[in-house]
């Protein structure tokens, strides 16, 4: 067994490929290696007949000094400094193999001349029998378990030398595959499955993290920054079984759940790689489950704020940060970076003053008759940045807009005003953690000042119930562009209302197009005056259609008027040459399709689904009223509606 330290710790000048220390050298046949989440590393030696484990420190330098102080009878440097232990001992034809973790800790072991498969705790007692043969040596039916590897949904894989017939010099059979045992709802392996077969000598099996755990992960709205809502990796559930689903667990919150749920894979101390469920209540708690039996990983109490009409809906986001996941997720007018394995606050951002009732406050200031800043929106992370919306919630004594924090730390990167569409950028060093777009420097914590000086951030303050997002971003990297969809804003001619004049301010009611860094790429809206509260509240989804003989990438998105609306991504029309900045921009979108009359409580509320592959868009829509059957005029019915994709 030998041991490389980190490269960078190596003398200069020093050779890698000859600079280790030898952690053993009476082990005989040292085979498969397994290293758990304490760095102890496994491995079966002596051609299988024991499982030997080594527990750190290991040495950090090939000298001396580093751990390495004796030599061994060939003058190799030799670990001085490594507990060792035997883990499984010597029972006579073991011929152990196969090391891999299960999800919960625990230790799987292959034999692979009995062809058994068992699973051990961290003390080395035999915990079950995973796979256990039934005919005798060598094993017929479910083969010769070399190696194994387990992905993120917890199905073990072992690769099979297929040793049958061939005693009694057990030579690699003709016959050699890579098998699956998946377990079900209890917990308990399930008949192990030929993945592939006709192999040589398959004597290794490994899972690529890539392919696999999206498949067992659902890590942002809608399942990521393109918001399709749709997953087309998906196998297990088909329309032929899809009936036939039986609840496996549940879990009783404090209050209503509105949030969709965000499912990820993260490193548990203990319990090893495991899928978790993050979601908020509308008891202003978070939470984090696990998702195999619905047990509770840990729980964050966020404020109360009692001026959030919707306080609890946003979705969370679970993201790696220099390499650790971390949980995003608005409540109330806090946006909060947890850490995904403990629960713990990272920081927080208050997308206003951080009003709450009883902290100093005058009674009723931080309730429906004073701050109603909240943030519905679900982030998008991108750019080392942290993306979300603002809402007021239509009521004129505050005003909505977009941010973009600093994701390790949680300060302002930028806020864009969708009334005067413009970007504010505070200066390096602000470290700005309060900001929206109506409160004062003082009520905001600002430095005396800051308003005038930053640029960009001179813009009128007055509130005005206007420049609301309660829809959540969509991202393009290629583009490095976000697509934002804002909320109406109510106008007249009476000088003595706080509402603006019509036509809406430049970002009211629109699609907008920003940067990366905050810039005003393009925006588009389908109509200039609404007083009827025809807002966007869906997000959009990013992707590509046929469409004038050529393939467009283009974002899609339906309004409370109950229309659908197609656009490329660039703002530009490339069949008709419409621009978003031309006068009449009206024939922009590729195409549009209305679907019910909609209305401010009915038509497209709800982020569409998109299943390319199918050509389908799937549109829900709302229980508007009216416009039906008149008289007696009710309700819109609720409906569900498969588009074409491309037309």
């Amino acid at each position: 067994m030998r041991w490389f330290p980190p490269y960078d710790q190596f003398p200069t000048g020093n050779d890698p490929s000859t600079s280790f220390c030898k952690l053993a050298v009476d082990i005989g046949t040292a085979g498969a290696i397994a290293i758990d989440d304490q760095d102890r590393v496994y491995v079966s030696a002596s051609g299988g007949l024991e499982v030997l484990r080594f527990s750190p420190p290991y040495p950090t330098a090939p000298d001396a000094g580093g751990g390495c102080g004796s030599l061994d009878p060939q003058g190799s440097p030799l670990a001085d400094s490594v507990q060792r232990e035997v883990f499984l001992p010597n029972q006579g034809i073991a011929t152990y193999s196969g090391l891999a973790f299960a999800p919960n800790g625990n230790l799987y072991v292959a034999r692979v001349l009995t062809g058994e498969i068992e699973e051990y705790d961290q003390d080395g007692n035999l915990v079950r029998v995973i796979l256990d043969p039934p005919e005798g040596i060598p094993p017929i039916s479910t083969g010769n378990p070399q190696t194994l590897a387990v992905d993120a949904d917890g199905t073990l894989y072992y690769s099979d030398l297929d040793l049958v017939g061939t005693l009694p010099n057990f030579s690699p059979g003709p016959n050699g595959k890579v098998r699956r045992i998946r377990f079900d709802a209890q917990g308990d392996p399930l008949a192990p499955e030929i993945v592939r077969q006709g192999l040589a000598f398959p004597d290794g099996v490994a899972i690529h993290r890539g392919d696999l755990e999206p498949r067992g992960e659902w890590r942002s709205y809608a399942g990521g920054p393109r918001r399709l809502f749709f997953n087309p990796d998906e196998t297990q559930i088909t329309d032929a079984n899809a009936a036939s689903l039986q609840e496996l667990w549940s879990f009783r919150t404090g209050a209503i759940i509105t949030a969709s749920p965000t499912v990820a894979v993260v490193d548990v101390p203990g319990e090893g790689r495991i899928q978790v469920v993050y979601f908020q209540s509308w008891d202003h708690v978070v939470y984090a489950l696990r998702m195999v039996d619905g047990s509770e990983l840990w729980s964050f109490a966020a404020p109360d704020q009692p001026g959030s009409a919707f306080p609890n809906v946003a979705s969370a986001d679970v993201s790696l940060v220099d390499g650790q996941p971390r949980v995003f997720i608005g409540a109330g007018e806090t946006m909060f970076s947890l850490d995904a394995v403990t629960g713990q606050e990272i920081w927080r951002f208050e997308a206003g003053t951080g009003c709450v009732d009883g902290m100093g406050m005058p009674p009723g200031l931080c309730g429906f008759a004073g701050e109603r800043n909240q943030i519905e929106s679900s982030v998008l992370v991108a750019d080392d940045k942290v993306f979300f919306g603002m809402d007021v919630n239509d009521v004129a004594t505050g005003k909505g807009g977009f941010y973009a924090l600093d994701v390790r730390d949680g300060t302002l990167a930028w806020y864009f005003d969708p009334e005067s569409a413009t970007t504010c950028a505070p200066l390096a060093g602000d470290a700005i953690t309060r900001f929206d777009g109506y409160h004062s420097e003082a009520e905001l914590g600002l430095p005396a000042g800051f308003l005038a000086s930053r640029p960009g951030c001179g813009f009128p303050r007055t509130p005005n119930g206007c420049g609301n997002i309660w829809s959540s971003p969509a991202g393009d990297d290629t583009r490095q562009a976000l697509y934002v969809a804002s909320s109406n804003c109510d106008t007249d001619n009476d000088a003595g209302t706080s509402v603006p004049p019509p036509p809406m301010p430049p970002g009211d009611e629109a699609i907008l197009a920003l940067g990366y860094d905050g810039t005003l790429l393009w925006r588009w809206r389908p109509r200039e005056i609404d007083n009827d509260d025809l807002a966007f509240g869906a997000a959009p989804n990013l992707f590509s259609i046929d469409f004038g003989g050529a393939p467009r990438e283009v974002l899609g998105i339906g309004n409370k008027d109950g229309t659908y609306y197609v656009l490329d991504r660039d703002g530009v029309n490339e069949v008709s040459g419409v621009a978003w900045n031309d006068a009449d921009p009206s024939s922009l979108p590729y195409w549009t399709r209305n679907l019910v009359p909609g209305g401010d409580i009915g038509g497209i509320v709800l982020t569409s689904s998109v299943d390319e592959a199918a050509g389908r868009i799937y549109v829900s829509t709302a229980p508007g009223t009216g416009a039906v059957n008149s008289p007696p005029d009710p309700p819109q019915r609720p409906t569900l509606h498969a588009l074409d994709l491309d037309s």
